[in-house]
């Protein structure tokens, strides 16, 4: 049964599921530190702390079944710091399974619920290891100086008095002391540092609510569109009314708001960016037991921590960044007996990076594994009937490895809690797509596999391209733009029935787009514009025939849309007041085969 919580309380549990969760995900990541390090005493110092926070704050709300489970597992930490406990793997066990049924208490708290789970039991093995003696709660936050040295055996309490009373705003106590010859200097420096080591730091920070967030983003998605407009309307007024002054004024005053948008959307943009650690955190804890339960030895290194993403993009990653792993760990990683024959160091590496790159976040997850059997996914590809024969022999190595983001491909032998349903990949190829990114892979036999997602960094604004196909306008995200060439039609070949272009070392497919949408062509149109969208051995060539210029768009959604949708992600209003669809590279990436033939 969950704790009975009084209406006039809710408020502060909200607050508490909050900063619990997020002292929680940092413990996690700390503890799998310091299994690695456990001498490191602030380490152990900053987790007995955030255990100390969430057993103050659920007593101080009511929540007795979280306040006495963390006072249990505060109790080993406290025998720890002390020294009167050494950390073995078997008391590391047991704080991280503690630290998931917090969690899992936090989830009934939250949803108003009973998991049933098993307290008694482990309660039961915290008590074996404290021996049933009882623990002193030792707090050490915050204490003054004076308390320090005393219980230290430096001065006594009645010297701290004495020096209490001859103190003034100068010198301080400990400075007093010194003076007085009660303590030297050195003592005083080493009461310092630990009083120091004990304070909490205090972020100046204010919880929003992510509605109130999103209802913001949407103001200023609106306020952009209305400054294109402006932009527009300045434009057209330049054009006519060249040499008159109020012209003159009305330019100054649409660059004056050009700039003030730019600036509200960007400050507003910091403040829904989130670190990336914030996902990256939860995966030491699972690396460990990942590690523990497959027998393997896989060390996890993170760098690109403090890089920024929204928020909204952030909580996306989570899915597809854990079924990478987990692959890399199942697949890619080897037996420490099959590693040592292949001269690699027992413990195997994962490597985890976030960078930015334009406008957009690069999240490259490494392992120095046996790398990706390229025929062996065919071979696997076949046997499932995902693909023909005469296609495996004609896919390139890249396309190859694309084949593992297909719906029910598996190369694993038998079905695990790790792999083996054919379902992991999948759901990261659909994943980042709906985030509008993409997915490259760089595989070597026995030298491992690098997975590198880049992802935009918001959803709502972005640089667009703006073209047109005989007068129709059309937006593509400049993200995806690699290229532009100018072409007629004398320059177009036909290759295995696909219209392709001849380009330095390889052979680049085109598709028409006003054939893909049903514009209908002018006569006499010589002269076409071709975008190169893609990357490496999937570039495509969109075929256009205007180049209007670079803009900043808002996407709206398309909920309801008659036409075939397919190839469209959204629509934004122009600043001329006219609508333009937002073009899906990656859908009409997909709607060609044989992407690039090379020569």
């Amino acid at each position: 049964m969950s704790d009975f919580i009084d209406e006039d309380m809710q408020e502060f549990v909200q607050d508490f599921l909050v900063e619990s969760r997020e002292l929680i995900e940092k413990v996690d990541h700390e503890l799998v530190s310091l299994e690695k390090t456990p001498d490191d005493l602030e380490l152990l110092n900053s987790v007995f702390r955030a255990f100390h926070t969430i057993k103050g704050t659920s007593s101080f709300i009511g929540l007795g079944k979280i306040s006495d489970f963390t006072h249990d597992v505060e109790n080993i930490l406290n025998r720890l710091r002390n020294e009167e406990l050494k950390l073995k793997p078997e008391i590391m066990d047991i704080i991280l399974e503690s630290v998931d049924i917090i969690k899992t208490l936090m989830d009934d708290l939250e949803n108003a619920g009973d998991s049933g789970v098993d307290i008694k039991g482990i309660s039961s093995r915290i008590n074996k290891i404290l021996s049933g003696d009882e623990e002193k709660d030792e707090e050490t936050q915050d204490k003054k100086i004076g308390q320090i040295l005393v219980e230290n055996g430096l001065v006594t309490e009645k010297d701290i008095e004495k020096a209490l009373e001859k103190q003034e705003i100068t010198p301080k106590l400990g400075e007093l002391l010194v003076k007085s010859k009660k303590i030297s200097k050195k003592d005083l420096d080493k009461a310092l540092s630990k009083q120091k080591k004990s304070q909490i730091s205090v972020e100046k920070t204010m919880r929003v609510e992510v509605k109130r967030l999103d209802e913001l983003m949407n103001s200023i998605s609106e306020l952009v569109l209305r400054r294109n407009r402006l932009l527009q309307i300045n434009r057209s007024f330049e054009q006519k009314f060249e040499n008159e002054n109020l012209v003159s004024d009305l330019a100054e005053l649409s660059n004056s708001f050009d700039l003030l948008t730019s600036d509200i959307h960007t400050s507003l943009m910091k403040v829904r960016m989130v670190p990336v650690s914030k996902v990256f955190s939860k995966f030491p804890r699972m690396v460990r037991d990942l590690s523990k339960n497959t027998k393997k030895k896989v060390e996890l290194h993170i760098s690109g921590e403090d890089t920024e993403l929204d928020k909204s993009v952030a909580e996306e990653l989570n899915d597809p960044l854990l079924h990478l792993i987990r692959n890399a760990i199942d697949h890619g990683i080897e037996e420490p007996g099959e590693r040592k024959r292949k001269n690699k160091a027992t413990a195997g590496s994962i490597s985890l990076n976030a960078f930015h790159q334009g406008n957009d976040i690069v999240i490259e997850i490494k392992d120095d594994g046996k790398g990706i059997d390229v025929e062996k996914v065919k071979e696997k590809a076949i046997e499932k009937k995902l693909i023909s024969k005469d296609e495996a022999e004609k896919m390139s190595d890249e396309e190859s490895r694309l084949l593992l983001f297909k719906p029910g491909f598996s190369t694993a032998a038998r079905v695990t809690d790790i792999s083996g349903r054919g379902v992991g990949m999948d759901v990261v190829k659909t994943n980042i797509e709906k985030l509008k990114g993409s997915i490259e892979i760089e595989s070597k036999r026995d030298q491992g596999t690098a997975v590198k997602l880049k992802i935009p960094l918001t959803l709502e604004i972005m640089q667009a391209l703006i073209v047109g196909i005989y007068d129709e306008p059309f937006a593509v995200p400049l993200t995806s733009v690699n290229e532009i060439i100018s072409i007629d039609e004398a320059g177009i070949e036909t290759i295995r029935e696909k219209e392709v272009i001849n380009m330095p070392g390889y052979v680049l497919p085109v598709i028409r787009l006003n054939n893909i949408f049903n514009i209908c062509s002018k006569n006499g149109q010589e002269k076409f514009f071709v975008i190169i969208i893609g990357s490496k051995e999937k570039r495509l060539g969109l075929m256009v025939t205007e180049i209007i210029g670079k803009e900043e768009i808002v996407i709206k959604p398309l909920d309801s849309f008659t036409l075939d949708s397919r190839y469209i992600s959204g629509a934004t209003i122009m600043g001329d007041g006219h609508i333009s669809l937002v073009l899906d590279v990656v859908e009409l990436t997909r709607s060609i085969n044989d992407l690039t033939i090379k020569i």
